[in-house]
């Protein structure tokens, strides 16, 4: 039998994409920063790294859906990277959540 999910209980371990997030901290991923998580780097600036929780880490224990964790990301960094261009995608991405809600319900 596999160890199932920690976090989900729906899916094996190595399956589950919240499981191995979580874990990751646990995990050395790169050989460059051996004993290192990936959420400890970042291509690109530090505008997650430099946070407490990272986007990524919340949207992942919380199980939020794609555009969830969009709006999460935009919202987060807009003061430490594109400004209000990242809020309008997060406006964007919310219709677009708005939307893919609005036809399930219907």
């Amino acid at each position: 039998m596999k160890n199932w999910c920690d976090t989900c209980s729906k899916a094996p371990r190595e399956n589950c994409a919240t499981w191995q997030i979580l874990k990751m901290k646990e995990v050395n991923l790169c050989n460059d920063w051996v004993g290192a998580s990936a959420l400890d780097k970042q291509e690109g600036g530090d505008h997650y790294k430099k946070l407490k929780i990272q986007p990524m880490e919340y949207s992942m224990a919380n199980k939020l859906d794609a555009c969830q964790h969009t709006v999460i990301k935009y919202v987060t960094r807009f003061r430490d990277k594109n400004g209000v261009e990242d809020l309008r995608k997060a406006i964007h991405t919310l219709e677009m959540l708005i939307e893919f809600e609005e036809r399930q319900s219907s």
